[in-house]
């Protein structure tokens, strides 16, 4: 179907090196990608466990949050969810990664007026945006911290209040690549680490609607209780 729309759009398409190239290049580093994120999930279980034999609950959230119920009921679902994940992870990874090459590559050697268009559009912005926040940084070295940034206690305070009351208004405008920023980080993350259970993106109030994430947590719980090395 894909091939047949491409066809419609009358785009001469050479089904050669730079297509199997395709192939070769998103399988690769798809491969890297998880096989990476699999190893680097063993460890922190590991990391996690040792922590919770500790009583240290930093990156998990506590057992009074979840009910028996809960810990067992969701439990059931750690080693179904934690192959699942990494499957259709690694499945999606690859298919949008071969998509946006694939048609990266037509758009630029097909019609790269676009290509040039959106460029010379979102690369002023960009920068703009980049200069603003390594202004900021500096100023917040060299000007509004005392000692150089040593210490947290403002140094100019007029100034500040000054800078804080323009740099408002710029941020207006500038809230709106922010915006397009995040959302493209948190689909990029969703991306890379949709194998691994123990990241939510949900944030610390609303990992609870994370089921992969819920599943991992209580996995570890059960194991705190059920296999304490002192118990």
């Amino acid at each position: 179907m894909f091939v047949n729309l491409l066809c419609q759009l009358n785009w001469n398409i050479e089904w050669g090196t730079s297509f199997i190239n395709d192939i070769y290049l998103c399988s690769i580093l798809s491969v890297i990608i998880y096989c990476t994120q699999i190893f680097n999930g063993l460890v922190k279980i590991q990391q996690h466990l040792i922590s919770a034999y500790a009583g240290k609950y930093i990156d998990i959230p506590p057992r009074h949050n979840f009910s028996n119920n809960e810990l067992i009921s969701k439990c059931l679902h750690f080693s179904g969810y934690l192959c699942g994940y990494t499957a259709w992870g690694f499945i999606i990874f690859y298919k949008v990664s071969f998509v946006f090459c694939l048609l990266l590559r037509l758009w630029i050697r097909y019609d790269p007026r676009w290509f040039q268009h959106i460029l010379a559009l979102c690369l002023p912005i960009v920068l703009v945006y980049l200069l603003k926040h390594i202004l900021v940084s500096l100023l917040s070295e060299f000007v509004f911290l005392q000692n150089f940034g040593r210490t947290p206690s403002l140094n100019n305070r007029r100034i500040y209040f000054i800078f804080n009351y323009f740099n408002f208004f710029f941020d207006c405008f500038l809230g709106i690549l922010s915006c397009y920023i995040r959302v493209s980080k948190s689909l990029l993350a969703s991306l890379l680490f949709m194998g691994r259970l123990d990241y939510s993106f949900m944030g610390r109030n609303l990992e609870r609607l994370d089921q992969g994430y819920a599943t991992y947590v209580t996995f570890i719980h059960m194991e705190i209780i059920h296999g304490h090395p002192i118990l």
